[in-house]
């Protein structure tokens, strides 16, 4: 590609931004030390950004003799992105500005799962943001979908979702041509574990495991610094085999790990260890909610059968992390979902199984953390990614250019 002088300005106002950004604030000086531009550059670059609104002159910083230097920051308010992650039976929004960060959430409950009821409801959410009067003015970068299952993230394509039963669905393109903007789409672990790798305590390791418990039982790697997906579905820990005539499983298989410890699987081992017939002869649980309220009641009323399901469980779980950390030596494995409301119940035996079985001393130098971001990391990193992509990303190797 030549570079010519429309492309070149391009690519080096992208090196100051992401500087910036990276920086949080920075006088020009420090930018042009960091990028190897010239002062004069940085003043014609800083000055278009200025002028876009995308930067802008947070305060005076500290004189080191002379003048005080002006240090910019990102403008904040200059874009918004959305995020949504799709449930069973409910789609949870998050906006955010130009950084990254939520300025609104909400959750939406969904009469079905079907992919048309879901393409509406989402460019319905869109439609409804666009109006209200503080967005109007501002640019509207996208949405990031967060889906749970097997995602073609380059095509925008759904390949399968056994909780939401999709097969082949691209619901990228059909979105982006409904609302007119980019769509990025993402499983939604691989969301969760960008989200903890970008701004959480991940981002000290280079090699990571995170996995998802509640209604289903999610994976995902970073390995080397970079988010490993394979040909998609990669990490997928849910679907390891841990009892070979197991129960059957979503995906089709039996004794899956998610067949096995998700909410379904725990009220069902409840279900069989209690005399209490109120619990027992419980109707069928169809959300997450449903299950959340079951197992409360049942610590109510039946504790100790409560108990045993969890330690049940709590083994089957200690397996398959140990099973991860002996495959992939990882640095750090978090641990989330919504299974954690229940966590001084079956976690610690979990972790300890998964310690003592590692192979060498493996089990012994990971570092095992516990999710302190909540639901909103199941969006926020494919709304950091779709943000990278369309102000901040760079082409080719990041190297600057005078124009």
């Amino acid at each position: 590609m030549k570079l010519t002088r429309d492309i070149l300005k391009d690519h080096n106002e992208k090196i100051v931004l992401r500087t910036i950004r990276q920086m949080g604030e920075v006088s020009r000086t420090t930018i042009s030390k960091k990028t190897g531009l010239s002062i004069a550059s940085i003043t014609n670059i800083t000055s278009r950004l200025l002028e876009a609104n995308l930067i802008k002159e947070n305060r005076y910083g500290k004189s080191k003799g002379g003048r005080r230097p002006v240090l910019l920051g990102i403008n904040e308010k200059h874009s918004w992105a959305i995020g949504v992650k799709v449930g069973y039976l409910y789609l949870y929004f998050v906006v955010t500005d130009l950084l990254g960060t939520p300025v609104l959430e909400q959750k939406i409950p969904l009469n079905t799962a079907s992919y048309n009821a879901v393409v509406e409801k989402i460019a319905d959410f869109v439609n409804t943001i666009v109006k209200i009067p503080e967005y109007v003015d501002r640019k509207f970068l996208g949405i990031g979908v967060a889906v749970s299952g097997s995602v073609d993230s380059e095509h925008g394509i759904v390949k399968s979702s056994y909780i939401l039963e999709w097969e082949n669905v691209p619901i990228g393109p059909v979105l982006e041509e409904r609302i007119k903007a980019p769509v990025l789409v993402y499983n939604d672990v691989d969301s969760f574990a960008v989200a903890h790798y970008t701004i959480g305590r991940a981002k000290k390791y280079k090699n990571c495991i995170f996995i998802t418990l509640g209604s289903g039982v999610g994976g995902a790697m970073i390995l080397g610094g970079k988010l490993y997906t394979g040909r998609g579905g990669a990490g997928e820990i849910g679907h390891m085999t841990v009892i070979c005539d197991g129960k059957k499983c979503s995906c089709g298989s039996y004794g899956c790990l998610e067949a096995e410890i998700s909410f379904n699987a725990l009220v069902d081992r409840i279900k069989k260890k209690t005399n209490i017939e109120s619990l027992k002869n419980r109707s069928c649980l169809t959300t997450e909610d449903e299950a959340i309220h079951y197992i409360h009641k049942a610590l109510q009323i039946d504790r100790e059968a409560v108990i045993e399901a969890f330690d049940e469980i709590s083994v089957l779980l200690g397996v398959a992390i140990k099973n991860m950390i002996n495959i992939f030596a990882p640095d750090y494995v978090l641990i989330g979902g919504e299974a954690l409301e229940f966590r001084d119940l079956f976690l610690k035996k979990a972790i300890l199984i998964a310690r003592e079985n590692s192979f060498g001393d493996l089990g012994d130098d990971v570092v095992i953390d516990i999710d302190d971001m909540g639901e909103v990391a199941w969006v926020q990193g494919v709304i950091l990614n779709l943000i990278e992509k369309e102000v901040f990303q760079v082409d080719g190797r990041g190297n600057t250019y005078e124009v």
